[in-house]
């Protein structure tokens, strides 16, 4: 690990601790490191006496990707050979000896329940489309403007059949209009989970 250690970002993991973090996803879960040509993980499990990853890319084997105890209650490893879609967990065996198969809490993709794995994902690739808004924003005291937030849950605001997922399709076109009638400047969205609360009549 000491090979590795200028890839791990000690000043992130050290506010993490302290409560203080600000870009903790940056730091934790699975990270692609191109000078490496690997993937780096790490986890924070500072009562944990064991943890590896293991996914499809070991066989599920935990005795082959064992992740190294650091001294700030984290774990991490470098693995070779992943790909965008490779699922994982951690197996961590805990201080009274169970071991215990998690999913990433920083991972960027995951499965389809009721399927649980966290997947290997960049988040590279995608092509935004706010550079006019940018620019605007640029010439603007925001601290100066009257600011109106709009929050919403993600399974709600639309009159439309079926699992929340069908609601993001009418967001480019309707959403953003509706918002501009009404005068509001910015939006917040609540969390979307692949999980029975999106599902209409389910359990509340």
């Amino acid at each position: 690990m000491k090979n590795y250690q200028k890839y791990i970002n000690t000043d992130e993991i050290y506010l993490f601790n302290i409560g203080e973090a600000q870009q903790a996803y940056a730091t934790f879960g699975c990270h692609p490191v191109e000078k490496l040509g690997m993937h780096r993980f790490l986890v924070w499990a500072p009562n944990a006496q064991y943890v590896s990853v293991v996914g499809d890319f070991n066989g599920w084997d935990a005795s082959k990707n064992r992740m190294e105890k650091l001294d700030t209650g984290v774990f991490a490893a470098f693995i070779p050979g992943l790909q965008d879609g490779d699922c994982y967990k951690y197996s961590i065996q805990g201080y009274d000896g169970k071991t215990v198969l998690k999913a990433d809490p920083f991972a960027f993709h995951a499965e389809v329940r009721p399927a649980t794995a966290s997947k290997v994902w960049s988040l590279g690739g995608y092509s935004w489309r706010d550079a006019d808004f940018l620019r605007r924003r640029l010439s603007q005291n925001v601290l100066k403007q009257p600011v109106a937030i709009y929050e919403m849950h993600m399974d709600r605001g639309a009159s439309v059949k079926g699992i929340a997922l069908r609601i993001c399709a009418m967001w480019p076109t309707n959403f953003p209009n509706t918002l501009s009638k009404l005068a509001l400047r910015m939006w917040k969205s609540c969390p979307l989970r692949n999980t029975r609360w999106t599902i209409p009549g389910g359990i509340r």
